[in-house]
């Protein structure tokens, strides 16, 4: 469809001097009396008014196919700039998910380095880290340790109970200075756990946030093929109504060229009129003038003669003056 058919209902015009009114005109004539003439000028003129009648009921239909057809087109418009606006959003989310999915990406490669750490660690101090009894465990025997001695600093004892005291604190630091390495070792790995956990809730917390985003951009993109569907099928609508318009649009051009040729023939039996009329004035003249010339030659015979001249013998002298 080109942008000239579109504007076809506003361009077409219906041309009463055409060619072919010319060519009707312009035809050898045949011997037709007037009332022969008058009789088909008035059945052109009938013939014209229903016509013309036809012709605006048909452009009436024509216009109203065009119509139809851009109202669809018209839906298209809006159908193709809500596409438009729904895939910006998708792909603005498409980008977003690619931005989520790098940071947790970024997240569970530090977590698969600090993993690699903390096994690195565990190999370096397996001596240290070996099992060993909770109850002698370095943050045990440091509280022990603590208690003992804020019980030498506050409660009054004899000289042999402190002596005691004093010789098992005594015992549990040599034995909290043997574990300090296990203890060093433990409380590394034990914030290498803890940041792994942090990771972990902040790359967990990212791929949530993939998923959710990933499920809208789904959406949007089955919303795009439907609407992409429904486009189509908007677009064969169009084309339908196209069709219809082109067949109303012949229909009126028919009619109009019909129009146009009685038009050129309604014409053509007016001119045969006029020359008839002009033909039979002419004639009517010439015997006029053979009556007065006729009557004139009487009258000069009567001057002639002496004989007295009528009003018509006066007349007629002085017509032919």
């Amino acid at each position: 469809m080109t942008e000239n058919d579109e504007k076809a209902p506003e361009a077409e015009k219906i041309d009463l001097s055409s060619a072919e009114a010319t060519a009707v005109a312009a035809a050898p004539e045949t011997a037709v009396s007037v009332e022969e003439l008058l009789g088909q000028l008035e059945a052109a003129k009938r013939e014209v008014q229903e016509l013309k009648a036809k012709v605006a009921a048909a452009n009436r239909k024509k216009e109203a196919a065009f119509r139809k057809k851009q109202e669809v087109a018209k839906r298209i418009g809006e159908k193709i700039g809500q596409i438009s606006g729904s895939k910006s959003e998708r792909n603005a989310i498409t980008t977003e998910v690619r931005e989520l999915k790098r940071k947790r990406d970024e997240l569970n490669a530090q977590i698969r380095e600090r993993v690699g750490e903390i096994k690195k660690l565990t190999e370096e101090h397996k001596d240290a880290l070996g099992p060993y009894d909770r109850k002698s465990s370095p943050g045990l025997l440091k509280k022990q340790i603590e208690m003992l001695e804020f019980k030498l600093e506050t409660q009054p004892m004899g000289f042999e109970a402190e002596q005691k005291l004093t010789k098992r604190v005594k015992e549990l630091k040599k034995q909290y200075e043997s574990m300090r390495e296990k203890a060093d070792a433990a409380e590394l790995l034990h914030e290498k756990s803890r940041e792994i956990d942090r990771l972990k809730r902040e790359a967990n917390r990212y791929h949530r946030q993939v998923q959710e985003h990933a499920q809208q951009s789904q959406t949007k993109h089955e919303a795009l093929l439907t609407e992409s569907k429904e486009i189509e099928e908007l677009k064969k609508e169009e084309e339908a109504r196209y069709q219809e318009f082109l067949a109303e649009k012949n229909i009126y051009m028919e009619i109009g060229q019909r129009l146009k040729d009685t038009l050129a023939a309604m014409q053509s039996i007016k001119d045969q009129l006029g020359r008839q009329n002009v033909k039979v004035k002419e004639e009517h003249r010439r015997e006029e003038m053979k009556t007065l010339k006729e009557r004139a030659k009487e009258a000069e015979e009567k001057v002639r003669t002496r004989k007295k001249l009528t009003t018509e013998d006066l007349l007629a002298l002085q017509g032919m003056k």
